[in-house]
């Protein structure tokens, strides 16, 4: 594997990792200010609005983590009657980033997010 951390080879190691989840299936890695940097998402308004919102979610759910847990969480999980999504904090040559993976409902949210969390160790390791 190529472990420049380009756009290029990023989103190639997205799209053969999530391929086992299905044709609805996304990924996308953006940094910490909601700017997309790699995604399997065709559709670019799109995924510039899911990177925005995942940046405010994570906050979010951090803050809320803290509150009710007394600890700040680097990942949320949503599940919804048409699928899942796991967004997870990561760091790439410490710079903060987010990973976001999806998928429908023919998969289990329990196994998107081992996935997601494998994906950031890989990321990290191969390209951070």
């Amino acid at each position: 594997m190529d472990t420049s951390a380009t756009p290029t080879t990023i989103k190639k190691y997205l799209q053969e990792t999530i391929e086992p989840l299905g044709h609805s299936a996304t990924a996308t890695l953006s940094t910490s200010d909601g700017e997309v940097f790699a995604t399997t998402v065709k559709d670019d308004e799109k995924s510039a609005r899911q990177s925005a919102m995942a940046t405010a979610l994570i906050s979010l759910s951090e803050s809320f983590s803290e509150e009710v847990i007394g600890e700040k969480t680097n990942e949320s999980c949503l599940s919804a009657g048409k699928g899942h999504a796991v967004i997870v904090r990561l760091h790439m040559d410490s710079i903060p980033y987010l990973l976001c993976v999806s998928c429908d409902h023919s998969n289990n949210l329990a196994s998107l997010l081992r996935m997601a969390r494998d994906m950031v160790i890989k990321i990290q390791d191969s390209f951070g």
